[in-house]
């Protein structure tokens, strides 16, 4: 039979080894999952923290902009004074890729004056700013640019309206400024780029209205039209806003832009258009009342009409001629314009604010009439005429002529003057009919003469051998520049002639020196095709020995006084053999004896 074991207190021997290892394992799992969600949890928490500090650093950095007055400054916002373009480039740049809200819709800007200076020092708006919230840096990145808004459709976007910004807006588009604040941060909840947060607002850069919440006195802009140098009155009062006045309300501000005026008794502005410019001018003023208060600054507004004057001229048949019809005319020309063309056979162009008439071989007398426009699109407002005589050419002048040519060491070229030793007037030409030079060459029009080819041209010229003299003689004839009229054949004689240079000396007294006279003369062949001739008549003090045996090498012996002073004298040049009438000018040696 079986035994039943007592009953009885239960056995506390205690847990086994295998109990105890699995119970802390059990507790290590518990309290890292336990870390785990309180470390994830304050991560939350500090990530929470920066992202609502960077919207504390962009909310200011759009405080900023909200701040300054978004109107143009000339060409440029308030928003934008400051920045130059190299900083508005690179920022722009920096953020290409970063999907910036309205990047792609807007157009970068900065301030064009040449008063901003590189960084945010001078920004009206900082391009980039630096806040530190609980110990972390925020930069904020304020991007600023022109976008444009339909303003027919209320609900469109503002965009950009082609690949570079206008001037102004287009027509049907309203100009808006777009401010995109971008606030990046580093920690460690950040990604390896960095953390970022952005907003992006519109603001309007245009006026507001004026509201006349008091009684100050409105004045409003004006348009009036006069013709250049002519007056004109404008009633400025009949649009304005004014209460009762018993003495004239009307002050003018400043000086018109171009012109004069004066305000006349009854309120009404006379202006007095300049009589050498037209165009859009302004006159400013403001009103005043009896209570002594104010109004705004109005503009009036002048259109200067342009008035063109009658022209004439006078050219040779084919020679065209440049007409500066504008020169003459009351206004500032921007654009000519032919309104009836000469007859049949002339041709007239413009050329900017000049015509060119081409007579075409015909003689007679041409008109023809324009008009312009001037800088400010302004139409004259009237049409002048043009009237051009074209005579024939004249007969050609010639005559036999003689050129002297100073002769050089190492040979050079020499204008012959063609046409003022004629008298011929530009455009008419030259014929070298034949040639008779041993030395040297003759060029026509810049090229080796050429009795086949190269014969006929404006300018003829001469180039020496050198070291040479030389008496040479060609035969030409002068035509006209259609070449149907030739003149009878001439001969020019081309005298190469020696050249003297004036020379100084310094030497002791009471000495024999030899005096180097030849050495910048031309030609120095002495002995050769040239000699030196001292003039010993013209010696002032000491003496020239009769015996000089280097002169034929352009020295000369001088024996100088016994006392020391200043010696002159004179020499010349002059050829030998068949050119021995051939003299330089005489030239003056000066010795300076010293003691």
């Amino acid at each position: 039979m079986a035994r039943r074991r007592p009953i009885g207190p239960l056995d506390d021997g205690g847990f086994t080894l295998v109990e105890v290892i699995v119970a802390l394992a059990l507790l290590t799992v518990t309290a890292t999952a336990a870390l785990y969600f309180f470390v994830g949890g304050t991560r939350a928490v500090s990530h929470q923290q920066q992202s609502q500090n960077a919207v504390v650093v962009a909310n200011e950095a759009m405080e900023r902009a909200y701040g300054v007055g978004a109107k143009r400054s000339g060409d440029t916002s308030g928003l934008l004074l400051g920045r130059t373009k190299d900083d508005v480039e690179a920022a722009w740049a920096s953020v290409a890729s970063a999907g910036l809200e309205g990047y792609a819709d807007t157009y970068s800007a900065w301030d064009s004056a040449a008063t901003a200076i590189a960084g945010p020092a001078d920004d009206a708006v900082p391009l980039v700013s630096t806040s530190e919230l609980n110990h972390l840096d925020y930069e904020a990145l304020t991007l600023i640019g022109p976008c444009y808004r339909s303003k027919t459709a209320a609900a469109a976007g503002c965009t950009k309206v082609g690949p570079t910004a206008p001037d102004a807006a287009p027509s049907g588009y309203t100009e808006l400024m777009r401010v995109m604040v971008r606030v990046t941060w580093q920690s460690q909840s950040c990604p390896d780029s960095g953390c970022s947060y952005q907003v992006t607002s519109l603001i309007d850069p245009n006026s507001d209205l004026t509201w006349n919440n008091t009684t100050r006195p409105i004045a409003v802009d004006d348009d009036a039209v006069v013709n250049v140098g002519e007056q004109v009155v404008v009633d400025v009062l009949k649009n304005d806003i004014l209460g009762v006045v018993v003495t004239n309300p009307v002050q003018l501000v400043g000086t018109p832009s171009a012109g004069s005026a004066s305000v006349r008794s009854d309120g009404q502005i006379l202006y007095t258009a300049p009589t050498n410019a037209s165009g859009i001018k302004t006159v400013t003023y403001k009103l005043k009342d009896q209570s002594g208060r104010e109004s705004n600054v109005a503009t009036v507004r002048v259109r200067v009409m342009p008035r063109a004057v009658d022209d004439s001229a006078a050219t040779i048949q084919s020679a065209n001629i440049t007409i500066p019809v504008t020169a003459n005319d009351l206004g500032t020309p921007g654009a000519v314009t032919i309104t009836s063309p000469p007859a049949a056979g002339w041709n007239a162009t413009v050329s900017g604010t000049s015509i060119v008439f081409k007579p075409q071989n015909k003689t007679g007398t041409a008109t023809f009439r324009y008009t312009y426009t001037d800088v400010d699109g302004l139409a004259a407002v009237n049409e002048a005429t043009v009237t051009v005589t074209v005579t024939a050419w004249a007969p050609p002048k010639v005559a036999d002529l003689t050129v002297r040519v100073p002769a050089t060491v190492n040979g050079s070229k020499t204008d012959l003057n063609m046409m003022g030793l004629t008298g011929n007037p530009s455009g008419y030409v030259y014929e070298v009919v034949s040639v008779t030079m041993n030395q040297g060459k003759l060029y026509v029009d810049g090229r080796p003469y050429n009795a086949a080819d190269n014969r006929i041209g404006a300018a003829l010229t001469y180039e020496q051998q050198g070291n040479v003299l030389g008496v040479w003689t060609f035969q030409y004839r002068v035509l006209t520049p259609d070449r149907s009229v030739a003149s009878p054949v001439k001969t020019v004689t081309i005298r190469l002639m020696p050249v003297a240079q004036p020379d100084s000396f310094s030497a002791a007294r009471s000495k024999t020196v030899e005096l180097y006279i030849g050495e910048n003369d031309a030609p120095m062949n002495y002995g050769g095709t040239v000699a030196l001739t001292p003039s010993f008549t013209n010696l002032t003090c000491g003496t020239i020995p009769t015996q000089q045996p280097s002169i034929q090498n352009g020295r000369i012996n001088f024996t100088t006084p016994s006392k020391a002073q200043t010696c002159t004298f004179q020499y010349t040049l002059r050829g030998t053999g068949q050119y021995a009438d051939i003299v330089s000018d005489p030239v003056t040696v000066t010795v300076k004896v010293t003691g």
